[in-house]
């Protein structure tokens, strides 16, 4: 994220971080050096509600865009794509009346991988559930394809040779 951020040039860019529940964690701002800040202060404990809730950061971010009549606005998602609330096209539909465009990008694996969680120590772990047992995610493509399509935007890989320049130019 913070390389994607240094491609931008005269853009706005804001950050709503999320999992079973989003938050606007920087909100738009030409400002990236504060942008990077506000990312680089996240971290997997922020948000102690489990899941992914895509279509809350979506309309998190239609919010968000309100002020932004004539503008183009452009929503990033990086996410595994699991849409827990079920509610993801539906948001989709309300960003695309809103002509905002999704381009997703995708990341972990279809067949399931744990989530790694940086300490301050820079040791990486595993995020664990209250019982002690491995969380695992899994990939789903299709959902965050239907997303960027619902908004004519674009769906991209993470774990495929990810090309953030070409992402910006789109």
């Amino acid at each position: 994220i913070s390389k994607f951020i240094d491609l931008l040039e005269g853009d706005r860019v804001g950050i709503i971080v999320f999992a079973g529940e989003s938050y606007v964690q920087c909100p738009l701002t030409l400002d990236y050096s504060a942008a990077k800040m506000y990312l680089n202060a996240v971290t997997t404990d922020w948000i102690p509600i489990q899941g992914t809730a895509i279509a809350d950061a979506i309309n998190q971010s239609v919010k968000a865009f309100k002020t932004e009549k004539d503008k183009n606005k452009i929503l990033v998602i990086i996410s595994d794509g699991e849409d827990h609330e079920g509610e993801a096209i539906g948001a989709a539909k309300i960003a695309a009346k809103n002509n905002t465009r999704i381009f997703a990008v995708g990341v972990g694996s279809e067949s399931g991988v744990p989530i790694p969680v940086r300490k301050n120590s820079g040791n990486v772990v595993y995020k664990k559930d209250p019982s002690g047992n491995l969380v695992m995610t899994r990939l789903n493509p299709r959902i965050l394809e239907e997303i960027a399509l619902e908004t004519q935007g674009t769906y991209f890989n993470a774990s495929t040779d990810l090309d953030l320049t070409e992402i910006y130019k789109e």
